[in-house]
């Protein structure tokens, strides 16, 4: 229904976010893998909304997701701005520790695939030390070239994990799990961004107080200025002029059909 109000599917109203819970999506990782039943989650943030406009491919393989959720809480206030009802936050940063925690009450392993490689091997300590060592199946920095791709798929499978995440950049960590989903073997894949940097102590994630006043954005460019300035002075302004745009665009068609229905 939405979709119509806007036909492009890059359109924020088009992009089929999902209105569960948090509880709700572990419950549905659980019940894939649990099912060997593959499940692809992805975590939509302003910045990757933005990039799926000018990106085709990338919108095609986001769009192509089992579940989406607002990684962001302005897209998460965005869409209930624009009438798509109460759309909970998840961030993949909470979303992937509590799927390391079902891998360790159940026994399931994980491969962890991103990150510089000291990055990853310190990422791989800490989950060790924090879910236990039977958890890991394995790992790979996220540096490699195109001809390289088929062995890290090869590799991944090889592993015996029944849980993929993938630490690598927007979007190519989505253009890679849109073209080898069928190749992989494991039950959940997710791409979670910066994450494996926060827990693999190259930066760290917002205090607690910036997180409550949703600066975290801030506090990201105040660390990292060269990587977060586009994003800050481009993207999410641009993200809410496309809101405002879109929210324009349902109120003109509201009236208009309201008009019609007074005509008729």
């Amino acid at each position: 229904m939405y979709g119509q109000a806007m036909t492009h599917k890059s359109a924020i109203l088009s992009i089929p976010f999902s209105s569960l819970s948090s509880s709700e999506v572990i419950a549905k990782v659980a019940q894939a893998i649990d099912g060997d039943r593959q499940l692809l989650l992805t975590v939509l943030d302003a910045a990757m909304v933005v990039n799926m406009k000018s990106n085709p491919q990338s919108c095609d393989a986001i769009c192509a997701s089992d579940i989406i959720v607002a990684d962001g809480f302005y897209v998460a206030l965005a869409l209930r701005f624009l009438g798509r009802g109460p759309i909970e936050q998840i961030t993949g940063f909470d979303t992937m520790l509590n799927v390391l925690s079902l891998a360790k009450e159940k026994g399931h392993s994980v491969y962890f695939f991103g990150a510089e490689e000291v990055v990853a091997q310190n990422l791989v300590e800490v989950v060790k030390e924090r879910y236990g060592a039977s958890i890991v199946a394995g790992y790979r920095n996220g540096y490699f070239r195109a001809t390289e791709t088929q062995a890290i798929v090869n590799d991944i499978n090889a592993s015996g994990a029944a849980i993929l995440f993938i630490g690598i950049s927007s979007p190519i960590r989505e253009l890679f799990l849109h073209q080898y989903r069928n190749e992989l073997k494991a039950s959940f894949l997710m791409g979670v961004g910066g994450v494996f940097d926060i827990l693999g102590g190259k930066t760290q994630r917002a205090p607690g107080l910036m997180i409550k006043l949703r600066l975290e954005f801030l506090y990201r460019f105040l660390l990292e200025p060269k990587r977060m300035w586009k994003r800050v002075f481009y993207a999410y302004p641009y993200f809410i002029a496309c809101v405002l745009g879109e929210w324009l665009a349902v109120k003109a068609r509201r009236v208009l059909g309201h008009e019609r229905d007074k005509a008729i």
